[in-house]
């Protein structure tokens, strides 16, 4: 709020506002047996502010309190309700509530009280309740909330009793009820945009996975093929499996173990081709036949030290991207030990078999990583089958459904090492492989392209209700009329009002002696 207060406002502490303060009631659950009357109620948590203004509480839950406690608590239309315990490290606690006609009809078999998690604030009738509501959540995105706050970063807790001491200004009603629908206007028109805008990732997303089916089904390059004479997919395939022995039986000829057991398994493998029909210069294929290498990590958990080479985890791989938030840390003699099957290098593919199921990445250059548990690493031979090919492949529908129903396990779905080795998937000619990553590459980045207007685009908007109640409260919202009379009028009727409230002593006549 800007230092000097426009005409006819006055500024006073937020407690001076409110005749009836009082913290909520969890009650039991339904089960338990008061010994005094009790009634079931809807209870108002901290979990229903995030989709009040959808839900209007509709998901609140449904508890038994005493009678006398509700008689207490029960919400009336105009109530606030203030969060004062929760949050959380990137979530401070303030945030509001406010009980309208809609929320009363929700569920309106019960009465409504609110968690001991909330504050409960009751204003005086002579001023517009929702105006204050609207300056306690500008006061919160304002982030002077923060200065109010206890507890840990789990865990805060409002200092309510400070809380209670900050400035509002405050217009004539005439005035506030003309802010408070000027707000409701302009915030309505932001929920309709905001709508709309959300269904954009969706969209991007169905996109990319359209495109995805279009790649890996030859539809994307249909045209493109015609008149072409290529390779067919049987040709180079036997080009990979000479040259891929080539190199294993050399890696065999230096002492590396792994390579003469993964030909051992390459030459006894045995697989089932899908029924989908392919272009006819493409061949259905799996990981362990096309592949250099299908390795599986150390199943083990490496020790973390605090700072030294990345081990990635199955949480890091996710969107076919490796996400480094959160990854741990590992020193050299323990990656040599883990990575000594085969130290993943630039072009290969992370795959995740468990926790979650399907996710893959390339690794990009410059990258030195560790695999962790419950991921394996694929190798192509990149000058016959292109790395973002294969990934292509793994990110589309049609993979994903084929791997889902190799899975095993009644909960959690996982694959095992055999069932990553033997996941297939279609190969078409070197040339078009080409075609079809450029393609894709060019499509996707349309995508990204929309994708990054959209999310500057929502930053703006997300930003406005912040900007719109900063010009609310410093009286830029609407105009100022001299026929409103001042505000100071509105604090001398509270003034009286909390006099009329008080208690009357009883005086107590002494007996004369």
């Amino acid at each position: 709020m800007a230092n000097k207060l426009p005409k006819n406002w006055v500024e006073t502490e937020f407690k001076e506002l409110a005749s009836f303060v009082i913290g909520g009631d969890w009650g039991k659950d339904l089960e338990f047996e008061f010994d005094v009357e009790s009634e079931l109620v809807s209870c108002i948590r901290g979990s229903e502010i995030k989709n009040w203004e959808r839900d209007k509480g509709s998901t609140s839950s449904i508890r038994k309190v005493k009678s006398s406690s509700l008689e207490k608590r029960a919400l009336i239309e105009g109530d606030i309700l203030i969060e004062i315990s929760g949050g959380g490290p990137d979530q401070p606690v303030g945030r509001t509530v406010f009980i309208d006609k809609e929320a009363l009809n929700v569920n309106s078999e019960y009465k409504k009280v609110c968690t001991n998690f909330l504050r409960m604030v009751r204003i005086y009738d002579n001023l517009d309740k929702k105006f204050i509501k609207n300056y306690l959540d500008s006061f919160y995105l304002s982030g002077e909330v923060l200065k109010y706050q206890g507890g840990s970063n789990n865990l805060r807790n409002l200092k309510f009793k400070e809380f209670e001491t900050i400035k509002i200004p405050l217009p004539p009603l005439a005035e506030q009820q003309r802010i408070v629908a000027k707000l409701d206007v302009l915030f309505n028109h932001l929920d309709n945009l905001k709508t709309r805008l959300d269904h954009i990732p969706q969209l991007l997303k169905n996109f990319r996975q359209a495109v995805l089916t279009q790649a890996v089904t030859g539809k994307l390059t249909e045209e493109w093929r015609v008149g072409k004479e290529l390779e067919d997919g049987n040709a180079l395939l036997n080009n990979i499996k000479k040259l891929r022995t080539e190199i294993l039986e050399d890696e065999i000829s230096k002492g590396k173990p792994e390579s003469k057991r993964l030909l051992r398994k390459i030459e006894k493998l045995e697989f089932e081709k899908p029924e989908d029909v392919l272009p006819i210069t493409w061949i259905w294929t799996c990981f362990l036949e096309s592949s250099l290498k299908v390795v599986d990590c150390h199943n083990k958990t490496a020790p973390y030290v605090n700072e030294g080479i990345c081990l990635l985890r199955t949480t890091n791989i996710k969107e076919g991207k490796i996400k480094l938030k959160g990854s741990k840390f590992i020193t050299q003699e323990t990656y040599d030990f883990w990575s000594k099957r085969c130290p993943p290098k630039e072009n290969d593919i992370l795959f995740t078999r468990e926790a979650p199921m399907g996710e893959a990445a390339i690794i990009p250059k410059g990258m030195k990583v560790c695999m962790g548990q419950r991921m394996m690493l694929v190798r192509t031979i990149p000058e016959l089958l292109i790395p973002k090919y294969l990934l292509y492949n793994i990110l589309s529908f049609s993979f994903q459904q084929r791997m889902i129903s190799n899975a095993i396990g009644t909960g959690v779905k996982h694959l095992r090492v055999g069932d990553v080795e033997r996941l297939t998937f279609p190969l078409p000619p070197k040339e078009e492989q080409t075609e079809i990553v450029k393609r894709v590459e060019v499509l996707f980045a349309k995508a990204d392209n929309i994708e990054t207007q959209y999310q500057s685009l929502k930053t703006k908007i997300d930003s406005l209700p912040q900007a719109i109640l900063a010009k609310a409260f410093k009286g830029e919202l609407v105009a100022q009329l001299d026929s409103d009379g001042s505000a100071a009028v509105l604090l001398e009727e509270i003034k009286k009002l909390k006099e009329e409230l008080k208690p009357v002593k009883k005086t107590v006549k002494r007996k004369k002696k």
